[in-house]
Parts: structure tokens; sequence; C-alpha cells
């Protein structure tokens, strides 16, 4: 039986999504890859079932938040990313699914209080309709939770989860031990990203399969392998070739 919820009324702006190309009203963390944004992954995928290689294609609205991440060719067992906005250019919803809408496996609904370190992340599971609207029309069940926020607009809290960060600005995982590199993270070509991962490390974690290829603007092109902590999207590869459009001209093509 499925449980309704009310929903809390948007109320004052937090600026951690408020974007304009390279130039930012304010930033919480240094991105020196804003000026980049993914245009395309080509993957090859870890199942065998699977065709040889896998393209996802990014669409962006007129600020550069993105709108989708989908598969160029239908598929059965991978997932496509949908996103809208509210008008002060804040995440609203995360939906990803099978296909396209409007059925979904999962829906995130984000509603800003008026404390701008508090998010309430309303979590839809396995629903049909509503999209692109305020929520599903029907679904199965329904999580909300809190997203706690540290000064510097990074997730330190979701759910019962914590956060932390090492002193050069990268995700820590407890019982794990990962290398980081100097270079850009992925995940920085948008706050989006970051978000929806929960990560908002400065740099990359090292490949366990061979050395990450780098483009001018010293974000990755080429990465080895899905089961370190780079499942970006959720993609499952063996290897990933990433297509960037930048604004400085930088070196963006993948292979």
């Amino acid at each position: 039986m499925k449980t309704r919820i009310p929903f809390l009324s948007y109320l004052l702006v937090t600026l951690f999504f408020i974007t304009s190309g390279c130039k930012k009203v304010i930033d919480f963390i240094d991105r020196p890859g804003d000026c980049c944004r993914i245009e395309k992954i080509s993957y090859e995928p870890i199942d065998s079932w699977s065709p040889d290689k896998l393209e996802v294609v990014f669409t962006y609205n007129k600020y550069g938040d993105p709108l989708s991440a989908v598969h160029s060719s239908d598929v059965s067992g991978v997932v496509n990313h949908f996103f809208k906005y509210d008008k002060l250019h804040r995440l609203t919803g995360y939906m990803y699914t099978y296909g396209k809408p409007p059925g979904f496996l999962s829906w995130e609904k984000y509603t800003y209080t008026n404390d701008p370190r508090v998010i309430i992340d309303s979590l839809f599971s396995y629903g049909d309709g509503g999209w692109p609207g305020d929520s599903p029309t029907d679904y199965f069940t329904v999580d909300v939770f809190k997203i706690i926020l540290d000064n510097r607009g990074r997730i330190v809290k979701w759910w019962d989860i914590d956060f932390t960060y090492d002193a050069q600005g990268n995700l820590e995982y407890p019982g794990e031990t990962y290398t980081y590199d100097n270079k850009v993270n992925i995940r920085r070509t948008s706050r989006t990203w970051m978000f929806i991962e929960r990560d908002f490390s400065i740099n990359n974690v090292k490949q366990s399969l061979g050395s990450l290829i780098y483009n001018k603007a010293r974000l990755p092109q080429h990465l080895y392998d899905a089961h370190t902590p780079w499942a970006f999207l959720q993609l499952e590869y063996n290897n990933a070739y990433i297509t960037y459009s930048c604004d400085d001209a930088a070196d963006a093509q993948g292979k």
C-alpha cells in the first residue's frame, strides 16, 4: 500500500544550484571543471549480453543545467536519467528509469526549507505518471528524509549516512582506502552531478586497471573500471570514453 506524504512549500532561495555558464553568483566550492560539460559517454558494458559499445547523450537547458542523460539506442537493462529545476535553477526532481517517462524506477523530489543547509528529499519508488510535474501520480512507496549540507554546500548527511571529506577536499570511504589524483573530478562539471551522487570530491579516485587520460581542462577522458567509486550515473563499464564541450576550447574529445 502506497503512502501519501504532504510536501513542504518552497521557501527561501538556496544559492547552491544557481549557475550561469562559467560565472557564478556564489561558489560554495572551487570548481575549475565548470567551464566544461559532458556531451557524450561511450562505454563498453560489463554485461556480455549487451552490445559491444553503448552511448549516453547529455542534454542541457539554456543555463547549462543537465536535463537528461539518455542512451542513444534502446537496450534493455540500462537506465536513463532526467532532471528538472525551479525558476531559481535549483534541482527539484531527479528521475531514472528504463526507457523514458512516464514510468520510473526512482523519482527524488527536493523541497527547499527556510534553512539553506536543509533540503527535504522525497524518494518515490516504482511508479508511473506525473513527470515533469510536481509529484508522481502513482507509485509503490515513498520515503522522506533530510539532506544536510555543510557551509561549502556539500552533502554531509543523507538519510542516516554521514559523508566526510579529507583535507584535500575528497570524499572519505569508511573502511576503504583510495588514492586520488591531482586533476578535476568529472562530477565537478555540474553541481547536479555532485548533488545526486553525493560526491563533491575535488579530485578523481585513481583507477585500479590503468592511469586515467585527461583533456587540457584536466578532466578525465578515459575511465577503466566501474567497480571503484567511479560508477558515474550507475553506468557499468570496463572502459568509458567521455566527450566534453569546453568554453575555453580545451581539448574536449574522448575516443
